[in-house]
């Protein structure tokens, strides 16, 4: 019995909302499918934030799901860049499941672009190492607004057709 397991993941970067508080929340969309015709088993995907978020000030860890697979309460994209927990992952034949992850980000002046790389892996039933890799490309965008009012403070008559006005900028 010849066996031929393979895996493929596609990661998009699904949603970007500025929060108005110089912060983005980044939500992602991570799909690994068995393309091959085996079930695979020990699935785990890797996420490293700290390479993704180069140049930016900060990124925290807003939330991790997933209906199809188990993951990992622990992971923070810094030391612990494994999305789902254990061992226990595995996909049928033909199946696919999808990781929901969602990241705020404070870019500081790196609007982007950034490059976020994530790694499948997994086994065949007989131990047959396999993988995926997939990269999202994203950057934020910023709409600076500035509002400008003024008011008169002050208005004295002078001189004949001439009068003195004090403005107040807001």
């Amino acid at each position: 019995f010849s066996e031929a397991p393979s895996m493929q993941i596609s990661k998009t970067a699904s949603g970007i909302t500025n929060n108005g508080d110089a912060t983005y929340n980044v939500s992602f969309s991570i799909v690994v499918e068995n393309t091959g015709d085996v079930p695979l088993t020990n699935i785990q995907v890797v996420d490293n934030l700290t390479q993704t978020f180069t140049g930016a000030s900060a990124f925290s860890i807003v939330s991790l799901a997933s209906d199809d697979f188990s993951v990992n309460g622990s992971y923070n994209g810094t030391s612990n860049t494994q999305l789902l927990s254990g061992s226990t992952n595995g996909l049928a034949f033909g199946g696919s499941g999808t990781i929901l992850l969602t990241v705020q980000v404070t870019p500081g002046s790196k609007l982007g672009p950034y490059f976020n790389f994530v790694e499948g892996t997994g086994n065949s039933l007989a131990g047959t190492p396999v993988s995926g890799t997939s990269t999202a490309t994203f950057s934020f965008t910023e709409n600076p607004l500035l509002g400008l009012a003024k008011r008169v403070v002050s208005n004295v008559e002078g001189p004949v057709g001439t009068f003195e006005v004090t403005y107040e900028i807001l």
